[in-house]
């Protein structure tokens, strides 16, 4: 499945979801650039970063609600970072908007950071090796698909939104129809791996149930509170924060011992991969997050409010009273879900050209020395070399390199230039004298004069009255001269 889709009318290709995009998952057309969905981690940069709006993501909405008028049982389970997006109405409102719409029950995903804890602590426990956590869904797809080295490095724990799904499906059974709703684009395709297929029948992102609720002319902010009816959930509420994983998985941290990496951010996520690919840094475990200050940056997030108001909401929903009226079947059934999963190798393996071959590619673009590469990333790539390699292995064309256009573009225009000049001077010389209409015996006598004449530097005296024609006269001597 797509997660993220081109709105090819719109694509100007101007490279800035090439630039943007952590792992080159992005390749040129003719008319646009696309998605490459082999390569894609979901992290939703490049919608973020288009200017032109020309990718989007791959709106659940009709989705949503086909499902909610099927007549099945919906249960909505919301992200820990609800607070930072709808903060302008409080948590038991939201629960009564999402009833209204047709959810049978609310629960906050917060739970499933608590139900996976109790497994991230026997995998650090037992590890013999340095452990990834696998929470971050675009973390995942990374390893999967860009570092398969790593993969057994990953906690084989499902993340908490499918822990929420385990969980209620093993409570309600398996009919019942699970939406999870968060910032994470990634979820998306999460939901699509075998390794956790069917937990959750669908993501949502905040923003798309804001415009849910505005097509059912539902306003939150003024509905009576109603009350969430899952486990009420402590810890977990803090997850979305950075470092608010180490308050509720059992990862204790000492600033001097080395053994805890902890990173949010496109950045430095790619660099702590980077060196535990190659083995520089050797941690107990790494926790990291490819959104910037955590899930409270994600994609689906509202970018109008700052990432310190956003961690604000989140502590203060933590430390808020929040309405629940647990469903007695969750205190009745003490369903433990099955948490463990496994991965996949999904890497993709590309061709690695010869040095000859970018060579060749290189000088396709009139680069013959190292002084011609620019650099200038205007293609997407750092380096014309690292670009070089990209066209060779199917990811770029020709056409992206700027210097090289406008290098082509001057060319043709000096080519153009002079193919005017030749053909003004060869239509002058063939047709100059037709603006002199006449075919009497005197007025040929002129043209032949005019001809004569006009090649030789000798002067002419032009004599008549006003009216006669002299600037015409003069005009044709001068397009039969060689001193243009």
């Amino acid at each position: 499945m797509a997660s993220i889709l081109t709105l090819k009318d719109k694509c100007r290709k101007c490279y800035t979801c090439v630039r943007s995009c952590p792992v080159k998952a992005i390749k040129g057309e003719t008319s646009h650039t696309e998605i490459i969905h082999e390569r894609c981690i979901g992290c939703g940069t490049c919608v973020n970063n288009c200017p032109q709006k020309a990718k989007i993501f791959n709106d659940k909405i009709a989705a949503m609600e086909r499902l909610l008028t099927s007549g099945q049982l919906v249960v909505a389970v919301l992200g820990g970072d609800f607070p930072a997006f709808f903060h302008n109405a409080s948590p038991g409102q939201l629960v009564a908007g999402l009833k209204e719409l047709g959810c049978a029950e609310v629960h906050e995903g917060a739970y499933g950071v608590e139900l996976v804890a109790v497994e991230y602590a026997s995998a650090i426990e037992t590890a013999g090796i340095p452990l990834i956590s696998s929470h971050c869904p675009a973390i995942v797809d990374l390893i999967e698909r860009h570092y398969p080295k790593l993969i057994n490095n990953l906690i084989e724990v499902v993340s908490p939104m499918v822990a929420m799904g385990r969980f209620l499906k093993g409570v309600l059974g398996a009919e019942v129809k699970v939406a999870y709703i968060s910032s994470c684009n990634g979820a998306k395709l999460e939901i699509e791996s075998e390794e956790v297929r069917g937990a959750i029948d669908i993501v949502l992102t905040w923003r798309e149930l804001s415009s849910l609720f505005k097509s059912r002319s539902i306003d939150i902010a003024t509905l009576a509170e109603s009350s969430f009816d899952g486990i009420e959930p402590y810890l977990g509420r803090l997850f979305p924060i950075t470092e608010g994983s180490f308050r509720v998985l059992p990862i204790v941290t000492d600033l001097l011992d080395g053994k805890i990496v902890t990173a949010t951010g496109e950045v430095n996520v790619m660099e702590i991969i980077s060196d535990l690919a190659q083995g520089r840094i050797t941690p107990q475990i790494a926790d990291i997050r490819f959104c910037y200050n955590g899930c409270i940056g994600g994609p689906g997030m509202s970018q109008e409010l700052t990432s310190f108001f956003k961690r604000n909401l989140v502590i203060s929903h933590f430390r808020s009273a929040v309405p629940y009226a647990t469903a007695s079947h969750y205190l009745e059934m003490k369903i433990t879900p099955h948490l463990a999963r496994s991965f996949a190798n999904r890497f993709v393996k590309l061709n690695t050209p010869k040095s000859a071959d970018i060579t060749k590619i290189l000088n396709s673009t009139s680069k013959y020395t190292q002084k011609d590469e620019l650099n200038c990333s205007a293609c997407g790539y750092k380096t014309c070399r690292e670009y070089s390699v990209a066209v060779h292995q199917g990811l770029a064309n020709l056409e992206m390199c700027l210097p090289y256009n406008l290098q082509q573009l001057e060319e043709d225009r000096g080519r153009l230039i002079q193919k005017y000049e030749l053909a003004k001077r060869e239509l002058n010389r063939e047709y100059g004298d037709e603006f002199i209409i006449g075919t009497d015996r005197k007025t040929r006598e002129v043209l032949d004069l005019i001809k004569q004449v006009g090649p030789t530097p000798t002067t002419v005296l032009i004599r008549g009255e006003s009216g006669t024609g002299k600037e015409l006269i003069a005009r044709a001597i001068h397009r039969y001269s060689k001193k243009k």
